[in-house]
This record gives structure tokens, C-alpha cells and sequence, in this order.
């Protein structure tokens, strides 16, 4: 990682000798490494001193951090000034021993740290959590006294140029919660708004040894530019606006330190943003890590990582990440993205289990700027405290689908208990403080994006209900045009619906379960829209064909479905069934199947699968199973499955009205909260069972 130069990372990450090294920016980064290598520090300040300014700027960086940015990619012979491209945006705040301490401008990098000095100005401590108000959200930084004088531009072809203003950022401390803004995000770019083709790429460790630090690399490049990212991908956005890098972690033998958002400004030919992430082992084991990219509302991509934490001292092997990249979508200010992770603390089934949930919530036109929130502790039915995620969603399920509705006044009653039930999930799963903003904004809402590892609770059951009040929504939360997916993937952006294939399920040895509901769809419907679909025959042959060679845009499967929570990856899609030795039985495909023989390659189609309780996910041994991260794992571009059975009409007004609004243009997103509405029209609540995976702004 540092050519030339013989450093001991270990002892500079773990054993400090002493608490700040000061350097001058105009230090070249060899006699910086040189130095942080000798000096062992906990701190490194590095002074830039200016002939109009009065005091000088101070920078804060923790060594290795420092170490990453300069010398991994800039020259030897390069000043720090240059190699850390440092603007007065990222200075850190300045503080006198014995006076209140200044608010940090920014919560990234050295612009979130605070250094404090002596009467002399010699830096004698540093400090890297910022005050927080009530709720959560620092106040907005304050506009700067005068326009900043301009800083000289590195002349490296890939300089760093960390994001808003740094390195990455790393903290002892906990988390903070919550970003600074300066007002509210800016809206989604209009058709007017200039733009920029660039790349975008990832650089993670194979492995970290428990103890120590080691960071995973964010750059984004303008695509023009003559330098090597492995791993990297295409995507045009905004020359204007900040591009944000969120990081999340599926699994406890890693953490992250300090801060898991990064802000950077868009690339310029010849000067990439670049930034890190902070990582530490700290227990033998592997975690997934996924790096999203996003400018305003719109998913720019989605990378993802395999780290191992190991006892054992390990080479320093870095792989770049894997994704596709999006364009930057018009209009996306109402996009509200929710980024949710679980937090356990104690032993899953164990007295004393606290299950809670923390949220990164980004809105541009609710003025939300990936603010952080966090649940209430998740309560079982009766009260106490719940022993798992399984036995919490366990109970939801119990309430969907233990029901008989044979009757109308027994489908008016279940409608009525649904929403009930869905204003009392709005209060255990999101706090006070979120659910005000949301009920304040709710109008505001175009779409709604779940990206999270949590792969059990219905999210679009929620009904968003008045904190301060007893009024609730008429809407559930899949009625503003919920989408999910899956971190470490990118959703497919064009969903070309030009190849369609369906498969409609017969049972010869049980007519009456045969599924004809869609069928006139498929063979009426749509040729009169000159769209000729292929019928894939009813038999367990010919659906693995179907799979293993895929020729479809759209792939429709109805058929009926078994999954137990128990044994989540055991779901199963029924097909048909069989004589055996006089005896009837099911002929079904496992999500095990599709894995290994699914392969849609370059196509990502949506699959929609209308089968009772396919759409329910799972956490297998060592990944999710379930029928949506198994098509997405092979490739799929979106999916459409339910979570517990649905009646016959709601699913097939679903599906039409579904299919209707992509054929007529509609986006992803908007054509999830049509299908919704209109099969909410038949009576019962069971149209909430579907779930759609995808990217909200996909479509034709």
C-alpha cells in the first residue's frame, strides 16, 4: 500500500506513543509517513498556514486514516497540502483550553473534530463528537463569514479528495446520531440540471486481523479520466450536487469506526473524490458489506464486500467491489429512503434481549438529510420484551393468515384489524420523532425506499399515525409506493417488458387447485397489445429449463406456495403433482434450485412469482434464503412475491393492475402503489402481503 515506504500499519494502528504529531501541510507525503511511522501519534494535525489569514487552519486526522489517503494513491514527492486537497470547508473547528467548545461545521472526516489549543495555538487535544440537540439533529452549520480563498487542485491524476472535506472519519466513541445540514437538501435535478458521466468503485480489505483498523476505499472519477478502478461501474448524475456513500454491515465481526456516511463532491476531470471508511475487527468470523451510492433521491449504485476477522495477522489484500451503476432520476426529491439495520444486544431467547432497529432516513423535499433514528425496544404481544426477530414477525404472520374469510362480515372485520394492527406497528418499530416527520411530510411522499439486511418485518403494513395525537392515515405505507431491496446489489433501472413467459400451475390429479385466475391475461390480454407471451409448460423440467436458459424480460409464475419460518429456506413453489405408487403428491422447486441453476445473465427481468408465502425472506446458516434473494442473486432485476397467502381476486386484480401501469410507462414504484390500491378495493386486507423488490425509479 505504501510503495517505497516501510511502515509497521499494526503498531501505528494500536500502540500509540504519543498523543499529536503536527505537521505542515507543506510537508511532502513521503516526510508525513516518514514521521507518523517514527511518532506513533493517536492524532495527527496538519497546519496550513495562509498569508491572509490571521490564524492558521488546522486539519485532524487519525494516522492511519491519513496514511490511506495520502500514500495509496498520490506521489511520494506530493505536499499534504495537495494530496489531501485541503479547502477550508475541511478544517476542523478550533477550540481554547478553558473556553466552550466550538460545533464541528460537518460530522465527516477532520471537519467533524475539534481541536483544542493552548494559549499558544499549539494543539494539545482533539475531540470527535459534536454537541447534538434534542432529537438527534445538530443545528445547521453557520454560512461562512466571507468567501473561501481558492485552494490549489492537486496535480496527481487521481489526488484524494475526501468527501465535504476530509479523510474518513473514525471515532473511540459511539456513533453519533444524525448530519448536519445547511437548510434542506436540495430537490431532485431538473431536465435542465448539468450533469456528468463518472465512475464509481469500492476498494475493501479480504480481511482485517481483530484489533485493528483497516478502511474500505470510496472513489468517484469523472468516466473521462485515464486512471485504472478496478471494479468500478458507470453512472451519471449531477455535476452539481453531493454524491453520499452509506455503509452497512450484515454480521458482528466487524464494526465500523466512527462514521457510516460519507458525503463527496461531484468528481472534476482530472480530480476524483475520494474517501474511506473506517473498519475494525473485533471477533474471528465474516460480514457482508455493502457501500450505496446515492445523489439526492436516486440510487447511483450498490457495491458489495466480503470481509474475514481473523486472530491472525493478514496479508494486505484489497478487492474491489461488484455492482452496476444508474443514472441520476429527474424528480426524485419525494424518494424517501429508509436504511435500516437490526441492533441486538444480549443473546437472542435470553432475558434481557434488546431487539431495536436504527434508521438512515434521506427525503430531500421533507427536508430529511439521512438523519438517524432508533426503534423502541420490540415488544411481544403480550407484553415482553420480544426473545427474536423470528418470534416477533411470528406473530404478525399469525394475524395475517390465521383468519377465515368465508363471509363478508368476516372480510370487513379483517380489513378492520389491519389497520389497526398497521397504526400499532407505526408505534413499536418507528419513534416519536420520525413518525412526526413523516406525518407531518406524508403528502410529500412519492416513493418509498427499504434498503435493509432485516429480511422479516411486512414494512408496508405501517400506518403512519399523529405522535402528538389520535389521527391516523387513510394510507398504509405500501400505498405510497413501497420498493425494496437488498444491500450489496443493484436493481435494474430499465425493465424492458419486451419478452414475456408465464407459467400457470396445473395439479391433473387435483383440478379444482388449478391456477387459471391470470391466465386470460397472458393469452387475451396482452396480444392485443402486441405482446405474444411464451407459456412455460406446467412440469418440473420444463420450469428449470426456463431458468437455466432464460429468454424473457418478465417472467410471471402462478402457482401455490409453502414456506415455514421455522426452515425459511425450504420455501417451496408447488407446480403440479404426481401419481406415486396410488398416492397423490406435490412436485415442487426449492430456492436451493433456483441458486444453482437460475442464470439471467445480462437480462434482469422481473420475476414475479404469485404463490402463497413466496415472498417471504429468511436468514439461512450463512446467508438469506427465501425465493426474492435467490432470483436477485442469480440476476434479477426486480421481484414481486407475497408473504402470506392472498385471496384469488386481490391477487389477480394485483397482478393486472400491476402490469397494466409498467406497460403504460409507470415507474417501479408507481406502479406498486396502483396495484395496491386497486386490488385494496376487493375488501380484505390480504392485498398487503406483496412485497416488491426493485429500484423505484425502474421501469420502460
Amino acid at each position: 500500500m505504501t510503495r517505497s515506504l516501510d511502515l509497521d500499519l499494526d503498531a501505528i494502528a494500536r500502540h500509540a506513543q504519543r498523543e499529536i504529531l503536527v505537521l505542515s501541510a507543506n510537508q511532502t507525503v513521503a516526510s508525513a509517513v516518514r514521521a507518523i511511522g517514527a511518532a506513533r501519534p493517536a492524532w495527527v494535525v496538519v497546519v496550513r498556514e495562509e498569508d491572509w489569514e490571521p490564524r492558521p487552519y488546522l486539519y485532524a486526522y487519525r494516522p492511519l486514516e491519513l496514511v490511506h489517503i495520502v500514500v495509496a494513491y498520490g506521489p511520494d514527492t506530493l505536499s499534504l497540502r495537495a494530496a489531501l486537497n485541503l479547502q477550508e470547508k475541511k478544517a476542523s473547528a478550533v477550540g481554547t483550553a478553558g473556553e466552550p467548545a466550538p460545533t464541528p461545521s460537518d460530522t465527516t472526516g477532520s471537519a467533524s473534530r475539534i481541536v483544542t489549543v493552548d494559549a499558544e495555538r499549539v494543539p494539545i487535544r482533539v475531540d470527535e463528537t459534536a454537541p447534538i440537540t434534542r432529537g438527534g439533529l445538530r443545528p445547521p452549520s453557520p454560512p461562512p463569514a466571507r468567501p473561501s480563498a481558492p485552494s490549489p487542485m492537486p496535480p496527481s491524476p487521481l489526488p484524494p479528495s475526501p468527501p465535504g472535506g476530509s479523510g474518513p472519519p473514525t471515532s473511540g466513541g459511539p456513533p453519533t446520531r444524525g448530519l448536519p445540514t445547511s437548510g434542506p437538501p436540495p430537490a431532485g435535478p431538473s431536465t435542465a440540471a448539468p450533469t456528468i458521466d463518472m465512475r464509481i468503485g469500492t476498494r475493501a480489505p479480504a480481511a482485517v486481523t481483530i484489533g485493528t483498523e483497516d478502511v474500505i476505499d470510496v472513489i468517484v472519477a469523472d468516466a473521462a479520466d485515464a486512471i485504472t478502478l478496478p471494479g468500478s461501474v458507470t453512472a451519471t448524475g449531477s455535476a452539481t450536487e453531493p454524491i453520499v456513500a452509506i455503509l452497512t454491515l450484515l454480521g458482528d465481526a466487524v464494526t465500523v469506526v466512527g462514521p457510516s456516511i460519507l458525503r463527496l463532491d461531484p468528481p472534476k476531470p482530472g480530480a476524483p473524490s475520494q474517501s474511506a471508511f473506517v473498519i475494525r475487527g473485533v471477533a474471528e468470523g465474516a460480514v457482508q458489506a455493502a457501500v450505496i451510492f446515492r445523489q439526492g433521491g436516486t440510487e447511483l449504485g450498490n457495491m458489495r464486500h466480503q470481509i474475514r476477522a481473523t486472530a491472525q495477522s493478514t496479508p494486505a489484500v484489497r478487492a474491489a467491489g461488484t455492482a452496476t451503476g444508474a443514472q441520476r432520476a429527474v424528480g426524485d426529491g419525494g424518494v424517501l429512503l429508509l436504511q435500516i439495520d437490526p441492533i441486538t444486544s444480549g443473546t437472542a431467547g435470553t432475558a434481557g434481549t434488546d431487539i431495536r432497529f436504527r434508521y438512515r432516513v434521506h427525503c430531500a423535499d421533507l427536508g430529511l438529510d439521512f438523519q438517524e433514528f432508533e426503534s423502541p425496544k420490540l415488544l411481544a404481544s403480550n407484553g415482553t420484551p420480544a426473545e427474536s426477530l423470528r418470534a416477533y414477525v411470528a406473530g404478525i404472520y399469525d394475524q395475517m393468515t390465521n383468519q377465515i374469510l368465508r363471509t363478508q362480515d368476516q372480510v370487513n372485520r379483517f380489513r378492520r384489524e389491519v389497520e389497526a394492527f398497521g397504526v400499532q406497528l407505526c408505534g413499536q418499530l418507528f419513534p416519536a420523532d420520525l413518525a412526526a416527520a413523516l406525518w407531518d411530510g406524508r403528502a410529500k411522499i412519492t416513493a418509498v425506499r427499504v434498503m435493509s439486511w432485516e429480511p422479516f418485518i411486512p414494512w408496508e403494513l405501517i400506518r403512519l399515525k399523529d405522535p402528538k395525537g389520535r389521527d391516523s392515515d387513510d394510507r398504509f405505507l405500501g400505498q405510497y409506493g413501497l420498493v425494496r431491496w437488498l444491500p450489496g446489489r443493484s436493481a435494474a433501472r430499465s425493465l424492458p417488458l419486451k419478452d414475456w413467459s408465464f407459467l400457470a400451475a396445473t395439479y391433473p390429479n387435483n383440478p379444482a387447485d388449478n391456477v387459471t385466475g391470470e391466465v386470460a391475461y397472458f393469452t387475451a390480454t396482452l396480444p392485443q397489445r402486441g405482446i405474444q407471451p411464451v407459456q412455460v409448460a406446467s412440469t418440473y423440467d420444463a420450469f428449470v429449463e426456463a431458468l437455466e436458459n432464460p429468454t424473457f424480460d418478465v417472467l410471471h409464475v402462478a402457482c401455490h406456495g409453502e414456506a415455514k419460518e421455522d426452515n425459511i429456506d425450504k420455501a417451496v413453489l408447488v407446480i403440479t403433482d404426481e401419481l406415486v405408487n396410488g398416492r397423490t403428491q406435490s412436485v415442487s422447486i426449492t430456492a436451493d434450485v433456483v441458486a444453482m441453476t437460475a442464470r439471467f445473465g445480462d437480462r434482469r427481468p422481473l420475476v414475479f412469482l404469485n404463490a402463497c408465502e413466496a415472498g417471504r425472506l429468511g436468514e439461512s446458516l450463512t446467508a438469506w434464503g427465501g425465493w426474492p434473494k435467490r432470483l436477485i442473486d442469480a440476476g434479477a432485476g426486480a421481484v414481486v412475491g407475497a408473504s402470506w397467502p392472498v385471496r384469488d381476486v386481490a391477487s389477480n386484480t394485483f397482478a393486472t393492475a400491476f402490469y397494466d401501469a409498467l406497460i403504460g410507462g409507470k415507474t417501479l414504484a408507481e406502479a406498486a402503489s396502483e396495484a395496491r390500491g386497486a386490488a385494496s378495493g376487493v375488501g380484505d386486507g390480504t392485498w398487503l402481503a406483496f412485497k416488491v423488490f426493485g429500484d423505484p425509479h425502474g421501469g420502460r
